[in-house]
């Protein structure tokens, strides 16, 4: 093999490993939710009250929401808390004294 050759196997092979870490990524958040779910169900079935539980429907609902967002961001590529890449990346140096 050329050395061309040898750096663009190693680059595929650096994509895949990316792409496999995107989708572990998604397959964990998006599981989240139906974990938090089938806990719920568990403890209704055990007794609990929908009132006793309402905290969790509240948190499952936000962790719907936001993992949505985080699989976005996966798949966009992009620092969910990065601030907007239109703007200035660069900082303002200190001041001379």
């Amino acid at each position: 093999m050329t050395a061309i050759s040898e750096r663009l196997d190693a680059l595929r092979a650096g994509v895949k490993k990316v792409e496999d870490a995107e989708a572990a990524v998604l397959a964990f958040v998006s599981g989240i939710p139906a974990l938090v779910q089938a806990a719920v169900d568990a403890a209704l079935a055990a007794g609990a009250t929908p009132e006793e539980l309402a905290a969790f429907d509240e948190l499952n609902a936000r962790l719907v929401q936001e993992a949505d967002q985080i699989a976005g961001d996966v798949v966009a590529g992009t620092d969910p808390g990065s601030p907007d890449p239109s703007g200035d990346p660069t900082p303002e140096p200190d001041p001379v004294p």
